[in-house]
């Protein structure tokens, strides 16, 4: 049976490249890290297509919330009466996009955004994290198809980092449908704290409280450093499954403070009153094969913007997003993670001197405003390059 034949599909929507409408199908229940990047495209229009509308606040006119039926996996044959309800929803819910954002080259999503491309010719674009080529997901079904169905029929690949393009070229996706655009992510104003040379560092946790982020590691620091003079104080922003650790620290210990989960500005404002993240990230193993790693770091970026100095661990892309400048230890070298800390002490001045430039580089290579422009400029560029017609399909992914 075929599905589409090339006596159904449709004639692209195509609007003038002066003001696009864009598509954004996001995963169910996953945070909207990239809601605020994508709502701020220049001369875009935006579609949120979710099961979970409500999850997203009211920005404006120029974006709108389409809820989509919900399903079960998708299945290559669309024999269920669920998933065909979703695919139809999402065709509906895609009437008059110029193109389709959607999340990772394996998702169920994107393997039915590429259908939706395949009889309009709207041109489907992934936004890839994925780092880890040998990852097992991509020898399952229906992953694998899906993955090798996008390689082939995605107009292009966004990577967040330089280190998921790499990924993708790995898994030999064609390096020239892919670029590397960081998310825009909302920054307070640029202003560096300034150190007193009178106190000793205030050290600062973000995000999910889990034995991967280095939670264990980051309270095992604290203890050592507990009644030093090079520690002044130590706070902890987020939740997870050792929220009960860090409660209790805190009910005990003077200098030990935990916000739990607080609002996105409410975590730049406490940020920007500390001197040193520290990240000591760790991939996940399960039966000896890595599962996970950290992809993007939005807390690390925020803790940069904030004028905070860095020590995390070569995990990821957390080189990358870090630079030089700051502290990347070898996963397991946590013994090194005090001597940075007194260095850091006891050189004010270098502290001071790293927090201007971290505050410089989140601004510049991850600040909302020039991310979204080049983000909009590679959407346009793509959108232009796919106006002949629609998305072939490769043979076998015909019927």
């Amino acid at each position: 049976m075929t599905l589409f034949s090339r006596s159904q599909t449709l004639p692209a929507v195509r609007r003038s490249d002066t003001r696009l409408r864009l598509a954004f199908v996001s995963h169910p229940g996953r945070p909207n890290y990239e809601f605020s990047w994508l709502s701020c495209l220049p001369d875009c229009d935006l579609v949120i297509i979710d099961e979970l509308t409500a999850d997203y606040p009211a920005i404006g006119p120029h974006v709108e919330l389409r809820p989509l039926p919900t399903s079960r996996l998708f299945t290559r044959h669309l024999r269920s009466t669920a998933t065909l309800a979703r695919y139809i929803g999402l065709s509906r819910a895609l009437v008059g996009c110029d193109a389709i954002l959607t999340l990772e080259s394996y998702s169920t999503t994107t393997a039915q955004a590429l259908w939706v491309s395949h009889s309009t010719g709207v041109p489907v674009l992934p936004l890839v994290y994925e780092l880890i080529s040998d990852h097992p997901i991509y020898t399952l079904q229906p992953y694998r198809s899906i993955s090798r169905f996008a390689s082939q029929a995605a107009a292009g690949f966004i990577a967040v980092t330089a280190a998921a393009r790499d990924h993708l070229i790995e898994r030999r996706f064609d390096p020239a449908l892919s670029t590397v655009v960081h998310p825009g992510v909302v920054f307070g104003p640029a202003t560096p704290r300034l150190r007193s040379n009178s106190e000793g560092l205030k050290l600062l946790f973000l995000g999910r409280l889990a034995q991967h982020k280095g939670f264990d590691t980051f309270l095992d620091v604290y203890d050592q450093l507990t009644n030093s003079p090079i520690l002044a104080s130590a706070t902890v922003i987020g939740d997870g499954p050792y929220r009960p650790l860090a409660e209790q620290r805190s009910a005990t210990r003077p200098d030990f403070f935990y916000l739990g989960q607080l609002d996105h500005r409410l975590v730049l404002e406490e940020a920007s009153k500390h001197d040193v993240l520290l990240a000591p990230y760790r991939d996940t193993f399960r039966f000896g094969r890595k599962v996970g790693s950290e992809q993007f770091g939005f807390g690390i970026v925020e803790a940069m913007a904030s004028g905070l100095a860095i020590i995390t661990t070569k995990c990821g892309a957390m080189e990358e997003i870090v630079g030089p400048s700051n502290f990347t230890l070898s996963q397991g070298n946590y013994a090194g993670i005090i001597p940075l800390l007194s260095r850091l002490n006891s050189n004010r001045d270098a502290l001071t001197a790293l927090s201007v430039e971290n505050v410089a580089r989140a601004h510049s290579l991850f600040g909302l405003e020039a991310q979204a422009k080049s983000l909009r400029s590679y959407v346009a560029e793509t959108i232009r390059a796919t106006s002949a017609g629609p998305t072939p399909l490769h043979q076998d992914y015909k019927r």
